[in-house]
Protein backbone atom coordinates (compact mmCIF):
# COMPACT_ATOMS: atom_id res chain seq x y z
CA UNK A 1 0.00 0.00 0.00
CA UNK A 2 1.37 3.40 -0.99
CA UNK A 3 1.49 5.90 1.86
CA UNK A 4 1.81 9.67 1.65
CA UNK A 5 4.79 10.48 3.86
CA UNK A 6 4.54 14.26 3.60
CA UNK A 7 5.56 17.25 1.52
CA UNK A 8 9.00 18.81 1.31
CA UNK A 9 9.83 22.49 1.34
CA UNK A 10 9.72 22.55 -2.49
CA UNK A 11 6.10 21.40 -2.51
CA UNK A 12 6.89 17.89 -3.72
CA UNK A 13 4.74 15.07 -2.39
CA UNK A 14 6.76 12.18 -0.95
CA UNK A 15 5.30 8.70 -0.88
CA UNK A 16 6.58 5.27 0.09
CA UNK A 17 5.63 1.69 -0.68
CA UNK A 18 7.02 -1.65 0.41
CA UNK A 19 8.06 -3.62 -2.67
CA UNK A 20 5.71 -6.36 -3.79
CA UNK A 21 4.79 -7.39 -7.32
CA UNK A 22 2.10 -5.03 -8.59
CA UNK A 23 2.84 -2.34 -5.99
CA UNK A 24 3.10 0.38 -8.66
CA UNK A 25 -0.05 -0.58 -10.57
CA UNK A 26 -2.42 1.98 -9.01
CA UNK A 27 -0.60 5.19 -8.15
CA UNK A 28 -2.36 8.01 -6.27
CA UNK A 29 -1.30 10.46 -9.00
CA UNK A 30 -2.46 8.26 -11.88
CA UNK A 31 -0.36 8.18 -15.06
CA UNK A 32 1.62 11.36 -14.34
CA UNK A 33 5.39 10.87 -14.45
CA UNK A 34 7.19 10.63 -11.12
CA UNK A 35 10.63 10.18 -9.61
CA UNK A 36 11.52 7.03 -7.70
CA UNK A 37 14.23 5.91 -5.30
CA UNK A 38 14.72 2.20 -4.74
CA UNK A 39 15.66 1.89 -1.07
CA UNK A 40 17.41 -1.42 -0.42
CA UNK A 41 17.05 -2.31 3.25
CA UNK A 42 17.46 -6.04 2.56
CA UNK A 43 20.24 -6.85 0.08
CA UNK A 44 19.38 -10.55 -0.10
CA UNK A 45 15.78 -9.78 -1.08
CA UNK A 46 16.91 -7.18 -3.62
CA UNK A 47 19.28 -9.67 -5.26
CA UNK A 48 16.63 -12.39 -5.26
CA UNK A 49 13.88 -10.13 -6.67
CA UNK A 50 15.94 -7.76 -8.85
CA UNK A 51 14.14 -8.71 -12.05
CA UNK A 52 10.70 -8.15 -10.47
CA UNK A 53 11.83 -4.84 -8.97
CA UNK A 54 13.26 -3.61 -12.25
CA UNK A 55 10.15 -4.56 -14.24
CA UNK A 56 7.92 -2.82 -11.70
CA UNK A 57 10.02 0.37 -11.90
CA UNK A 58 10.47 0.37 -15.67
CA UNK A 59 6.82 -0.38 -16.46
CA UNK A 60 5.65 2.50 -14.25
CA UNK A 61 5.78 6.03 -15.63
CA UNK A 62 9.08 6.76 -13.88
CA UNK A 63 11.17 9.66 -15.13
CA UNK A 64 14.12 9.37 -12.77
CA UNK A 65 15.14 6.29 -10.77
CA UNK A 66 17.78 6.35 -8.02
CA UNK A 67 19.10 3.19 -6.39
CA UNK A 68 20.50 3.15 -2.85
CA UNK A 69 21.84 0.62 -0.40
CA UNK A 70 23.97 -2.46 -0.91
CA UNK A 71 24.64 -3.25 -4.58
CA UNK A 72 23.14 0.07 -5.68
CA UNK A 73 25.22 0.18 -8.87
CA UNK A 74 24.42 -3.44 -9.72
CA UNK A 75 20.66 -2.86 -9.26
CA UNK A 76 20.93 0.33 -11.33
CA UNK A 77 22.46 -1.73 -14.14
CA UNK A 78 19.65 -4.31 -13.91
CA UNK A 79 17.08 -1.50 -14.22
CA UNK A 80 18.89 -0.05 -17.25
CA UNK A 81 19.00 -3.45 -18.99
CA UNK A 82 15.32 -4.05 -18.19
CA UNK A 83 14.51 -0.65 -19.69
CA UNK A 84 16.09 -1.79 -22.96
CA UNK A 85 14.44 -5.23 -22.79
CA UNK A 86 11.00 -3.65 -22.19
CA UNK A 87 11.42 -1.10 -25.01
CA UNK A 88 11.69 2.11 -23.01
CA UNK A 89 15.10 2.88 -24.45
CA UNK A 90 17.04 1.66 -27.47
CA UNK A 91 20.29 1.08 -25.62
CA UNK A 92 21.60 1.39 -22.09
CA UNK A 93 22.33 5.03 -21.40
CA UNK A 94 19.54 6.54 -23.52
CA UNK A 95 17.98 7.81 -20.29
CA UNK A 96 14.41 6.52 -20.28
CA UNK A 97 14.11 6.43 -17.37
CA UNK A 98 17.10 8.43 -16.19
CA UNK A 99 18.95 6.44 -13.56
CA UNK A 100 21.57 7.04 -10.89
CA UNK A 101 23.10 4.92 -8.18
CA UNK A 102 24.20 6.03 -4.76
CA UNK A 103 26.54 3.37 -3.41
CA UNK A 104 27.54 5.62 -0.52
CA UNK A 105 23.93 5.72 0.73
CA UNK A 106 23.83 2.51 2.74
CA UNK A 107 22.10 3.35 6.01
CA UNK A 108 18.53 4.54 6.49
CA UNK A 109 19.47 8.21 6.99
CA UNK A 110 21.62 8.30 3.86
CA UNK A 111 18.96 6.52 1.80
CA UNK A 112 16.30 8.96 3.07
CA UNK A 113 18.52 11.84 2.00
CA UNK A 114 18.63 10.44 -1.54
CA UNK A 115 14.87 9.77 -1.52
CA UNK A 116 14.11 13.40 -0.80
CA UNK A 117 17.23 14.79 -2.49
CA UNK A 118 15.91 16.35 -5.64
CA UNK A 119 17.05 14.13 -8.51
CA UNK A 120 14.41 14.56 -11.14
CA UNK A 121 11.90 17.36 -11.17
CA UNK A 122 8.46 15.93 -10.61
CA UNK A 123 5.93 16.80 -7.94
CA UNK A 124 5.49 13.18 -6.89
CA UNK A 125 8.44 11.27 -5.45
CA UNK A 126 8.22 7.63 -4.41
CA UNK A 127 10.51 5.58 -2.17
CA UNK A 128 10.22 1.92 -3.16
CA UNK A 129 11.42 0.08 -0.04
CA UNK A 130 12.87 -3.41 -0.46
CA UNK A 131 12.64 -5.09 2.91
CA UNK A 132 10.19 -6.36 5.50
CA UNK A 133 7.40 -4.51 7.33
CA UNK A 134 9.76 -3.34 10.05
CA UNK A 135 12.22 -1.95 7.48
CA UNK A 136 9.37 -0.13 5.76
CA UNK A 137 7.94 1.33 8.97
CA UNK A 138 11.38 2.45 10.16
CA UNK A 139 12.21 4.07 6.81
CA UNK A 140 8.86 5.87 6.54
CA UNK A 141 9.24 7.26 10.07
CA UNK A 142 12.75 8.47 9.33
CA UNK A 143 11.72 10.04 6.02
CA UNK A 144 8.72 11.73 7.67
CA UNK A 145 10.92 13.08 10.47
CA UNK A 146 13.37 14.51 7.92
CA UNK A 147 10.70 16.67 6.29
CA UNK A 148 10.03 20.25 7.38
CA UNK A 149 7.45 20.60 10.12
CA UNK A 150 4.03 21.60 8.90
CA UNK A 151 3.12 25.15 9.86
CA UNK A 152 -0.21 25.95 11.43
Amino acid sequence: MIVHVGDDDLGRHLYAVQFAPGCLQALPWGDTQFDCTVVVCNAREARHRAEEISIEVVDANTDWVNTTGPDAEWLHDVIDRTSVDRGRQGKVGDGDPMTSWHEDAVNDSQMAEVARGGWGGHDNVLALVVGDKEDFARFVALLRDSLPAESD
